[in-house]
C-alpha cells in the first residue's frame, strides 16, 4: 500500500509539472522597437535597464505616451512605459510556445509510461529461480 501511495504522489507531481509547463510562453530572440510592438498587438516581455522584467498583454500608444496593458485581479490596467529605460523588448512567439507545450507533454507522457511499465514488471534477475534456456 505504501508503494502505491508513493506512485500516486509521483504521478500527481508529474501531471502538475505537465500542466504548469503548458502555460509557459516563449518570446522571440531578437528585440524589436516599441513602435513595432504597438503595431503587432502581441504579448511582450520588456527588460528594463535596471534589470526589472515586465510582461504585458500588449502595448498601446495614447497621447504621446506608451502604455503596457496588463490584467490585474480581473481588471485591465494601463502602466506607462519610459521608452528611454527599455533595454530589450521581445514579442511573444505563439508558434514556438505551442510546439514547446506539445513537445514537453509528449516527452513527459512517454517518461511516465516507461516508469509505470518498469514499476509493474518484476524481472527477478537476482533470484536463484532464474535459469537460462538451453
Amino acid at each position: 500500500m505504501k508503494t502505491l501511495k508513493k506512485q500516486y504522489r509521483f504521478i500527481a507531481l508529474l501531471f502538475m509539472v505537465l500542466t504548469l509547463s503548458q502555460s509557459c510562453r516563449v518570446y522571440q530572440q531578437k528585440s524589436v522597437t516599441i513602435e513595432e510592438a504597438v503595431k503587432e498587438q502581441k504579448r511582450v516581455k520588456i527588460k528594463m535597464k535596471d534589470k526589472k522584467v515586465y510582461k504585458f498583454k500588449r502595448i498601446e500608444y495614447e497621447k504621446s505616451v506608451f502604455f503596457g496593458i496588463k490584467k490585474v485581479k480581473g481588471k485591465i490596467v494601463k502602466i506607462p512605459i519610459d521608452v528611454n529605460e527599455i533595454e530589450k523588448l521581445r514579442l511573444h512567439n505563439k508558434t514556438l510556445s505551442i510546439i514547446y507545450g506539445i513537445g514537453v507533454t509528449v516527452v513527459a507522457v512517454y517518461v511516465v509510461a516507461i516508469i509505470i511499465v518498469m514499476a509493474t514488471f518484476d524481472l527477478n534477475f537476482g533470484s536463484s529461480d532464474f535459469q537460462f534456456p538451453n
